[in-house]
């Protein structure tokens, strides 16, 4: 099973974790600022339409391109989690 799971099909290596891709730091730079910088108004906006842009984006690209079933299954977990975020308004 850990086999199947973390082999990546390309290089044939184990593979546990990656160094985060662009549009992932991007993310993570927009929620720091969320968290912490708290923006209101038109900012507000901005970072919370970028920043669910930039992570659905992410987890599209892992879906459809993931190294492994692994990374598959986290990009289709967090697609799962947008969308229902979304639903719920």
């Amino acid at each position: 099973m850990k086999d199947w799971l973390f082999r990546d099909r390309g290089t044939g290596k184990i593979t546990y974790g990656q160094r985060p891709n662009v549009t992932l730091i991007a993310y993570y730079v927009l929620a720091a600022v969320r968290r912490f910088a708290k923006p209101t108004g038109q900012a507000q906006s901005a970072v919370n339409g970028l920043a669910d842009g930039l992570i659905t984006v992410w987890a599209i690209d892992e879906l459809a391109r993931g190294v492994n079933p692994f990374r598959r299954m986290i990009g289709g977990a967090t697609l799962v989690w947008r969308v229902r975020r979304v639903m719920a308004g």
